[in-house]
């Protein structure tokens, strides 16, 4: 329609609990970011370290503005996809 504009609006949602930790060893618990937890953000960027921890750059989404932190891999299914990593993804939802 005319005058009408689309967009998208997005978040990032964890679909597993998180225990985000300052050292890569996963000694000092900082946050938990709990399950189906919703944040926006600049965005919410991960790498594999080492034996299945990541490091985690909430970008402002979790964890009180928390700059990086290490997760422990985790395994989830959503329907019949199985994902090991992190699992937070960003969703969108359409608006008019």
């Amino acid at each position: 329609m005319p005058g009408r504009r689309r967009g998208a609006d997005g978040e990032y949602v964890a679909f597993a609990e998180l225990e985000v930790y300052s050292d890569q060893a996963l000694q000092d618990l900082v946050c938990t970011i709990e399950k189906f937890a919703s944040g926006s953000g600049m965005g919410f960027g991960y790498g594999y370290v080492a034996n299945n921890v990541y490091e985690v750059i909430p970008g402002g989404a979790f964890c009180d503005g928390l700059k990086s932190g290490y997760v422990r891999a985790t395994r989830i299914t959503i329907g019949d996809m199985g994902h090991v990593g992190v699992p937070v993804w960003q969703l969108f939802k359409l608006e008019e």
